[in-house]
């Protein structure tokens, strides 16, 4: 087990990357595929998300982590699956993994796509230097007294540790960085409990939280006073958040407003690391202005101070030497070639066609709020 799952990756890039259900989900794949063809680009081909292959492909375009989602079958076994329900509205946790292998069998696709993959397999065949997030799935209740599953039977802890036991026994002699992260703070509070070895980062979506009873993610500040108080590692923010309410121009969505500097550093004054995620990111302007502020009066990404992990919503960076090394990321499936690649082609978790800036003429178009035809905005 490594010492500190989220310290600085040891390739010199100094901040973290992180695949989305590997390549992203597969609504995002479709959305770029559509605006691929209406731009007359080539179609990349589709990669189901929380799949093998989706992960590998993270890890072949330089990811460092994973992030995927794990729930338990009818007979306690750990799944990757972000929906609590199948394609033909059955609950998950109502089938055992031999009815779930079926549903695989029916689908007709390789192993390497079957979409219930089990978490032993994840440890088993994917390289032990791609880092696991691995995202506790557990439902919510809306304030309406519904819930988001209401077929959900599993007592919490009995649930988590389930898991944890499972991810203690796999994880047993393995260098891979782990951590855990999740939506709801008593599945945090329980993984903090039965397995503080590894990490736990508590998700917010404020856009989301006042939907549900969750009172610790309904905003940036309790969310922050929660970690703290549970002692976990970090948060994990929609990058939107930083940016101002309403953004009604490109401006607005390269500036990180005051609550949101302020929120930045209430991270580092409570030692928790800040990791952002959402497309907001999309940007390459406020892709550099958290850069920077981070750098330069928050969070530091030198030796000394190595609290900055940047959390993406998929598993793809370039570096050129105008940016001095910094991290480009799309949140989106992306085509894209550079110079270092000399002309190789590279796809990635984001609707966005790129080029490098040597070839003087490049389209950058983002999901975003964003829109760039110009390698001068960079």
């Amino acid at each position: 087990m490594s010492a500190d799952p989220l310290a600085p990756p040891s390739d010199g890039s100094q901040m973290l990357l992180m695949g989305h259900r590997g390549v992203g989900t597969c609504q995002e794949q479709e959305l770029h595929r559509r605006r691929c063809s209406e731009l007359g680009l080539p179609l990349p081909d589709r990669i189901r998300e929380n799949t093998l292959r989706s992960m590998l492909a993270t890890h072949a375009a330089g990811g460092h982590f994973v992030e995927f989602d794990v729930q338990l079958s009818k007979d306690r076994v750990p799944i990757i699956h972000h929906n609590f329900y199948t394609d033909d509205g059955r609950f998950v946790g109502n089938l055992t993994l031999a009815e779930l292998q079926a549903i695989n069998e029916e689908d007709g696709c390789g192993p390497d796509e079957h979409q219930y993959s089990t978490l032993e397999s994840f440890f088993r065949l994917l390289p032990d230097e791609l880092g696991f997030d691995i995202e506790i799935k557990y439902p919510r209740q809306y304030k309406t007294g519904a819930s988001l599953c209401p077929e959900f039977h599993w007592d919490l802890m009995d649930y988590v540790s389930t898991i944890v036991d499972s991810v203690r026994l796999l994880s047993n002699g393995s260098r891979r960085r782990i951590f855990y992260s999740c939506f709801v703070s008593d599945v945090c509070l329980a993984l903090r409990r039965l397995h503080p070895e590894y990490p736990t980062v508590f998700l917010l979506n404020h856009k989301e939280g006042h939907k549900y009873t969750e009172v610790h993610g309904l905003n940036g500040r309790s969310g922050l006073k929660f970690a703290a108080s549970a002692k976990l590692q970090g948060v994990a923010i929609r990058s939107e958040e930083l940016q101002p309410p309403k953004v009604e121009s490109m401006e607005d969505g390269r500036n990180v407003t005051e609550p949101g500097r302020e929120f930045i550093i209430d991270c580092k004054r409570r030692k928790l690391r800040c990791l952002t995620w959402g497309p907001a990111n999309n940007s390459s302007e406020f892709r550099r202005l958290q850069r920077d502020y981070y750098d330069c009066r928050t969070y530091s990404t030198s030796s000394s101070d190595d609290r900055c992990v940047k959390y993406y919503d998929c598993p793809t960076y370039s570096t050129s030497s105008r940016d001095h090394g910094s991290v480009k990321y799309y949140d989106c499936r992306t085509y894209s070639t550079s110079s270092r690649d000399h002309g190789s082609v590279k796809y990635y978790d984001c609707p966005t066609y790129s080029t490098s800036s040597r070839d003087h003429g490049s389209v950058k178009y983002y999901d975003c709020r964003t829109y760039s035809t110009s390698s001068r905005d960079l």
